[in-house]
């Protein structure tokens, strides 16, 4: 009789070993399981992106540009200034779609001071973009630089120098809300828009204005042979509390580490949040050599006349530009300033820093 219940108790043990070993075995695969599919829906960082594996959001882009610059300035050879700024503080995200078509986004500018003093002055991008074709793209809202020449439409931490030419920074600097149609194909860029007559959504639906920028490739075919060449036009007219045009052609010329461009735009009125009434006409020219990879020398001529005032303003420049890592840039620049405006003749020495997030994560 001990015999029996001692070979049922040993025949019980050993069907409950057997079901805890199933029963564990059971749970492994689905503890190996679980974490998996869990750790494919959370986000992961990628550069300055975040990625999506569910949802309707693809990707996150963490935007933030930098640039700054010490201004010393020597007057008659003896007054001097020193002065540091924040040129652009900015930043921002873009939200990437999962049908690969569709983005948005939002671009603070810290760093801008206005007379409006409120939120909008402090908003460089807001908007929704859309591709329509694989090389066409049609956005709402606050974009980016309006295209008003090419310099004017051109990222402060793309610019060659640490200051945009006279007519960038008269016509150009500014930001406008409405809508607008890009295009990169072999042979033509462009990029078209209706906005807002009034600057960084001051005042919105004061005036209307329309700016366009349009640039031919005619050596697309050859650019391995030949070089690449730009030959553009833009045009930026509306009416806000009174009318503005401005004009302007521009051409550029890349090859092998050899870099020139020229720009001419004349104004018959312009604005900045107030219209100012008076001509311009203005040019530049850039001289540009990479030695390496990393170094960068430049030389410009920038003329500026009011034709109104009957004043001149010619600028000098010389500049080199190191670049540290691929979004990360240090600049010395040196200008002298002969100018109608000024006293005496202005010597110019700028300090820069630029800093690109999205550009510099990707390369690390």
């Amino acid at each position: 009789m001990r015999t029996k219940i001692g070979r049922g108790i040993i025949i019980l043990l050993f069907s409950l070993l057997l079901s805890g070993l199933n029963c564990y075995g059971i749970t492994e695969i689905k503890l190996e399981k679980e974490p998996l599919h869990l750790r494919r829906s959370v986000p992961q960082i990628q550069g300055n992106s975040i990625v999506f594996d569910k949802g309707i959001v693809d990707r996150v882009d963490l935007d933030l540009y930098v640039s700054l610059y010490n201004e010393m300035t020597i007057e008659n050879n003896k007054e001097f200034s020193d002065i540091f700024n924040f040129g652009t503080v900015a930043p921002g995200f873009t939200v990437h779609f999962k049908d690969k078509k569709t983005r948005a986004g939002f671009l603070s500018s810290l760093s801008r001071e206005l007379d409006y003093n409120d939120f909008w002055e402090k908003v460089s991008g807001l908007y929704l973009e859309h591709d329509i074709l694989p090389n066409q793209h049609i956005a709402i809202g606050v974009r980016r630089r309006l295209p008003i020449g090419y310099e004017g439409g051109m990222s402060s931490v793309k610019h060659p120098f640490v200051m945009r030419s006279q007519i960038g920074r008269r016509f150009g600097n500014v930001y406008g809300f409405g809508i607008n149609n890009t295009a990169q194909y072999k042979y033509l860029d462009y990029d078209i828009g209706v906005y807002d007559g009034s600057r960084f959504m001051n005042k919105l639906f004061n005036g209307t204005e329309f700016a366009g920028l349009v640039q031919f490739k005619p050596l697309a075919k050859f650019e391995e042979r030949f070089g690449k060449l730009k030959l553009g036009t833009g045009i930026d007219t509306g009416n806000s509390d009174g009318s503005f045009n401005v004009f302007s052609a521009n051409a550029l010329y890349e090859y092998k580490r050899l870099y020139l461009d020229f720009e001419y735009a004349y104004a018959d009125g312009y604005t900045r949040g107030k219209v100012n009434p008076n001509k311009y006409g203005g040019f530049y020219t850039t001289l540009g050599y990479k030695i390496t990879d990393k170094l960068k020398i430049l030389g410009r001529y920038d003329y500026l006349r009011n034709q109104s005032a009957d004043k001149n303003s010619t600028e000098y420049s010389a500049g080199i530009t190191y670049s540290l890592k691929p979004g990360l840039d240090f600049l010395v620049n040196y200008v002298l300033v002969d100018s109608d405006y000024e006293k005496s003749i202005q010597h110019k020495i700028y300090l820069g820093t630029r800093f690109n997030l999205g550009e510099f994560a990707n390369n690390l």
